[in-house]
């Protein structure tokens, strides 16, 4: 038996100076922006979440017998301020609350483009929630 058909034979590794720099400058833009578009569309599910339950606390603030407007509006405000919602729109029907009804619906429109950081996708895009309850008999 020859030892030499057994030897290992090693070739010089090819040299790729700069092969790895190249690779990583052409991943890593992609990698981060993806990150970037997990980021904001998970912040967008949140103030999505948020408009569901700011219009239900803002429904049962105005079924209240003697609720004010005012009263609707922080009820929405505490809920979507814990999300990181600045603008949003607040409409009541009917919509002075004095007015003697069975039911009082509340609407929440959050605009994602005044509320996302990276706005430049979504321009026009709005969340729209509702809540209608019965309101509580005097």
């Amino acid at each position: 038996m020859i030892l030499s058909q057994f030897r290992p034979t090693r070739k010089t590794p090819e040299r790729r100076n700069g092969a790895t720099t190249v690779e990583l400058a052409m991943v890593l833009p992609i990698f981060f922006a993806l990150l970037f578009a997990a980021f904001e569309l998970g912040h967008a599910n949140l103030m999505r979440q948020g408009a569901e339950s700011a219009a239900y606390e803002a429904a049962r603030a105005a079924i209240v017998p003697g609720s004010t407007n005012a009263d609707v509006q922080n009820a929405a405000r505490r809920v979507l301020d814990t999300v990181g919602v600045a603008q949003f729109t607040l409409t009541t029907q009917p919509a002075n609350l004095q007015t003697p009804s069975d039911e009082l619906e509340v609407n929440i429109a959050v605009p994602l483009d005044q509320n996302l950081t990276f706005a430049t996708f979504v321009q026009g895009f709005v969340f729209t929630s509702q809540c209608r309850l019965s309101r509580e008999r005097r």
